[in-house]
């Protein structure tokens, strides 16, 4: 649309869109009314939010200076709205275990952090183009990188766009493990004939390749929000009695594998933790959330869902801002100026009050006993972290692998808190 090539500014059918379809084809035949069910159920914050959100960006579609690009847009909101509304209705519905999600997303990240580190080491794509990897190397244009000593390091991608993202997703896998971790018993047999020890090991190696491959992302946004997510989850699990001793050995165990860190990439990773404003990453964020300010003000119904890289760069916003090369002609790096600047104030309020609503019901279910407390807890740290991460960058509403993580914990959350006894709207 703009002379570039940028997810958010294409059309793409990915193969996750086949699998979503065939999840939620699955479920019809399991539960011919699950839709009809999962809406009626909604708590009645999440519902009008998430209607509100919707109606705006159906309405932006009048005002869209790319009718297609709006389209787009729009079905990608729709298909992901199907989608958490899909997993709720799997879990809250008992057709599929909570811990299966958690588990795949586990699995995943392991995967992930392992191609992260491959790539680190030969810094440079290891031939997985067919499974989405960039084409990488430190002297790729494009490709995300850091200066240390003078020298350029690529940061680890595995197979999604950008390190940024990378580390969001191993940062949902770490907490999905986490569960894993919290739920076992303290000292009976975790497998048949088997040890605590035995699973203490399978999983603090699990635990360290997760924590590896977000080292090298060397996302600093990512390594702020994991570590308070992290100690946020360990005190919400100490505040389970059941689960107190684990959370305990949680923390020693998180400790340890950041001194051992840090012991191996700390060449590494102190130099790139030094933060500064004239920074390129910070001087254009804090630009683009001055585009998305200015676009606001201008534009209060929004300038068109998915179009607002076209629009500023139409209207010459970006060279007002000193911006005038392609490659920085990116969307305002914060979620909820981003929605407000495409959809509206008004759908950014529905996109706030319904996520903001879903925290909500996840931290009173938390206060409440009842079957799955832990894995609330778990749920509710990773949107928190996820919305967190949403202040920084982009990703959660612009990139399919952004959106699909978003959609997919706000469903996991959801399908937890109706999986329970209803509670006053």
């Amino acid at each position: 649309m703009t002379s570039g090539f940028d997810e958010y500014e294409s059309f793409f059918l990915y193969a996750s869109d086949i699998a979503i379809l065939l999840f939620l084809a699955l479920l019809t035949m399991k539960e011919a009314r699950w839709l009809p069910r999962i809406i009626g159920a909604l708590p009645r914050a999440v519902m009008l939010g998430g209607a509100l959100l919707l109606l705006a960006a159906g309405a932006s579609l009048v005002v869209a200076p790319s009718l297609p690009l709006a389209l787009y847009g729009f079905a990608r909101l729709l298909f992901g709205v199907f989608f958490a509304l899909g997993l709720a209705a799997a879990i809250s519905g008992k057709h599929v275990p909570t811990a299966f999600f958690f588990g795949s997303l586990a699995v995943s990240g392991v995967f992930q952090a392992l191609l992260a580190f491959l790539q680190f080491k030969a810094q440079g794509s290891v031939g997985l183009s067919l499974l989405g990897e960039p084409l990488l190397g430190p002297r790729i244009g494009g490709a995300a990188k850091i200066i240390v000593e003078g020298g350029a390091l690529l940061r680890g991608y595995g197979t999604l766009p950008h390190p940024n993202v990378l580390a969001a997703f191993l940062l949902v896998a770490f907490l999905a493990l986490s569960c894993f971790w919290l739920r076992r018993p303290g000292i009976k047999k975790i497998w048949h004939g088997g040890a605590p020890l035995r699973s203490d090991i399978v999983l603090g190696v699990t635990f360290f390749v997760l924590a590896t491959g977000m080292a090298l992302t060397f996302s600093r946004a990512g390594w702020l929000v994991a570590a308070c997510a992290t100690a946020l989850l360990a005190v919400g699990a100490f505040f389970l009695k059941e689960y107190r001793i684990q959370a305990v050995r949680y923390v020693v165990l998180v400790v340890a594998m950041l001194m051992l860190l840090t012991s191996m990439l700390g060449w590494a990773i102190f130099p790139r933790a030094t933060l500064s404003r004239g920074e390129p990453a910070v001087a254009y964020r804090l630009r683009y959330n001055d585009l998305g300010v200015e676009l606001v003000k201008r534009n209060p119904l929004g300038v068109g869902i998915g179009n607002q890289v076209l629009y500023a760069v139409l209207r010459g916003r970006y060279f007002d801002l000193g911006m005038k090369e392609r490659w920085q002609w990116q969307p305002v790096h914060n979620i909820y100026l981003l929605t407000a600047a495409e959809i509206g104030l008004l759908g950014a309020l529905g996109f706030v009050v319904m996520l903001g609503a879903a925290l909500w019901y996840g931290v009173s279910r938390f206060l409440y006993r009842g079957a799955e407390r832990l894995e609330v807890v778990v749920a509710t740290t990773t949107l928190l972290a996820l919305l967190a991460l949403g202040f920084a960058d982009h990703y959660l509403w612009t990139l399919q692998s952004g959106r699909l993580l978003l959609w997919s914990v706000l469903g996991i959350l959801v399908g937890l808190v109706l999986k329970k006894e209803r509670m006053p709207s």
